[in-house]
């Protein structure tokens, strides 16, 4: 028979073992510390949508200074601008023939807003100066002009409205609506719609021209009160576009404030007369004339180029490996403008050439840009 613990040491044990049990499996453990993660601030300012049109604000060609009125500016876009990081200015460097013609049209420096700044070297390409001598070494510096919506000039604004370059038309057209303007609330259905003969209005080399009219429509559905209020200074397309909407007939409905653009597609600016191709080959080249493509990968018309009208052409100067594939290819010469040349150069790069043999040295491709079939020169749209 085992011995029994008289009762109060058997109470005082007990507690010790709960206390020591207690300590060693059931300790209390701290929290851990909250860590707590606050956002990130900036200082920089978010980017509004602001209309910028850049425009040659200084010119020289040598010592002698340019008139900047005879430079076109570049088309109005709508740009995320942030006030911490403003758009710089473009410098271009060209020369003028004695035509008056600018050409070897060049932005220099780096760009890095160069999908707002493309239409830059196409405007300059296109701009037009005195006749009668060549000058060289020109440049021009073109500044971005840049406006709240609300503030911009109207015809400005006007010229977005035609050529956007962003979806939400909105905010433009809150800032065109007139006045007591009516004709906003619900467009007026038109059931004529008359056109200007655009064949018999001289198109601009290089620019599309374009005229806005204003008017009302009375009760009989007439269009009455036309006049212009913007557009690029075409007299006669002005005259033709209110002409037009005078013979427009629309519901019998009466509005007030209407807005209607008639535009005037460029003109085709050919592109400068090309050298022969044998002037670019060296001494010892040893490459055919007429080498054959194995591959044909057809060059991307330089888009604002494009837009204006304007044809060019570039000389690409290359080699040939014995398996087809072409390199050291360099650019020899463009006109009007070094994005002929660039985008030239790189449609040789994809090419292959077919049989080459033990290879060449010395080729010479002159890839040449042309505009396709006429567009047709009747274009409207309504506000």
């Amino acid at each position: 028979m085992g011995m029994k613990l008289p009762a109060s040491l058997s109470v005082m044990l007990s507690k010790l073992f709960i206390t020591l049990f207690s300590t060693t499996q059931f300790a209390t453990v701290p929290s851990p510390p909250v860590i707590t993660i606050s956002p990130p601030t900036s200082n920089v300012a978010p980017a509004r949508n602001m209309l910028v049109q850049f425009v040659a604000e200084s010119s020289k060609c040598s010592d002698e200074t340019l008139d900047t009125a005879a430079f076109l500016k570049s088309n109005v876009a709508l740009i995320p601008v942030r006030p911490n990081d403003p758009l710089n200015n473009v410098d271009i460097e060209f020369r003028i023939d004695e035509n008056g013609r600018a050409l070897g049209v060049t932005k220099t420096g780096t760009d890095k807003f160069a999908s707002w700044t493309s239409d830059i070297a196409p405007a300059v390409a296109a701009s037009r100066f005195t006749p009668g001598k060549s000058r060289f070494g020109c440049t021009v510096k073109y500044v971005p002009h840049i406006s709240e919506i609300a503030d911009a000039p109207l015809n400005t604004v006007f010229e977005y409205s035609i050529f956007p370059n962003m979806g939400n038309q909105r905010p433009i057209f809150d800032r065109l609506k007139p006045d007591g303007a009516t004709c906003f609330n619900s467009a007026p259905a038109v059931l004529t719609r008359a056109y200007p003969d655009f064949t018999k209005i001289p198109a601009t080399p290089g620019q599309t021209d374009w005229s806005m009219t204003q008017f009302d429509i009375d009760a009989s559905g007439k269009p009455v009160n036309l006049r212009t209020v913007g557009g690029t200074g075409s007299n006669a397309l002005d005259k033709t576009s209110r002409d037009a909407i005078a013979r427009s007939e629309f519901a019998k409905e009466p509005k007030t404030g209407c807005l209607y653009p008639y535009r005037r597609v460029a003109g085709t600016l050919a592109a400068p007369e090309f050298p022969e191709e044998d002037a670019f080959r060296s001494e010892n080249a040893n490459c055919p004339k007429d080498i054959i493509w194995a591959t044909h990968h057809p060059a991307t018309y330089p888009d604002r180029f494009r837009k204006r009208y304007i044809e060019g052409w570039a000389i690409i100067v290359f080699d040939v490996a014995p398996w087809g594939s072409t390199g050291n290819v360099r650019i020899a010469a463009a006109e009007p403008a070094a994005d002929f040349g660039v985008a030239a150069k790189q449609v040789v790069e994809l090419r292959k050439v077919k049989d080459p043999g033990q290879g060449f040295t010395g080729c010479v491709e002159r890839v040449v840009f042309k505009m396709g079939k006429p567009q047709p020169p009747s274009e409207g749209e309504g506000i």
